[in-house]
């Protein structure tokens, strides 16, 4: 577990570091809370997946601004860091974990985790289920789990990257962060068309739910205090890891 876990992390510093393509895209966020309305200058997509049981992690993609030598280390920390961030995660999502470091089916946690690691799987499902899409529409928990661990790991990797950098500039992180997956389905009626089968949480569910579960959100944004649609008090934020 141990030499899985450092060598995802190895791979990910190295990935930020020596890479240099920005995959952040204009896009205003969804909640008006946060800021943005920053416009789309740079189009482009990409595609990444992950094997749970040969511990692969593949890429296709096509940016007009590739290779940017201009990036910011808060670009590229919220682009491409978090991409693979979020597919090296995969290998500790429920799915993922059940698989050892040469890929084969094992159990990797402790008897003794294992209870542990459920409850806090079930609390994510939980609260994802809390959702609400539309009237009387919520997201299923259990169908997004995955993904939506994924992407708590990932933005918990990239951020305690993040902290090791003086002077780093949450605000610009956050921004990028969000244009970064508003791309794909940013408004309500979007999502609902395609919730029932995309294994990937909204777009803006992404966005909000997952930034609003790392405490760096509130320092970088005072006015998010109790009482305001995005906050989540300390107590009921979630996290598998």
């Amino acid at each position: 577990m141990m030499k899985k876990l450092l060598c995802s992390l190895l791979c990910l510093c190295l990935a930020v570091c020596l890479a240099g393509a920005s995959l952040a895209e204009g896009a205003p966020w969804v909640n008006p809370e946060l800021p943005g309305n920053l416009p789309a200058e740079r189009p482009g997509a990409e595609t990444d997946f992950y094997l749970s049981v040969n511990y692969d992690r593949h890429r296709q993609a096509s940016w007009t601004d590739a290779y940017n030598d201009d990036s910011s280390r808060e670009t590229l920390l919220a682009g491409i860091g978090q991409t693979i961030g979020h597919e090296l995660s995969h290998g500790y999502d429920p799915n993922g974990i059940q698989f050892g470091w040469d890929g084969a089916s094992e159990n990797v946690l402790s008897e003794e985790d294992q209870p542990k690691f459920q409850e806090r799987v079930q609390r994510l499902v939980d609260a994802l289920n809390r959702i609400e899409l539309a009237d009387g529409v919520h997201v299923n928990g259990e169908h997004v789990i995955y993904e939506a661990a994924a992407d708590l790991l990932g933005l918990r990797l990239t951020l305690d990257l993040a902290g090791k950098t003086e002077g780093f500039d949450y605000d610009l992180f956050f921004r990028e962060y969000g244009q970064r997956y508003y791309r794909s389905f940013p408004t309500r009626e979007a999502a609902l068309q395609d919730y029932a089968s995309n294994l990937h949480p909204a777009a803006y569910v992404r966005i909000n739910f997952t930034t609003a579960q790392q405490d760096e959100l509130y320092a970088t944004y005072p006015a998010i205090v109790e009482g305001t649609p995005m906050y989540v008090a300390p107590e009921n934020r979630v996290s598998i890891w």
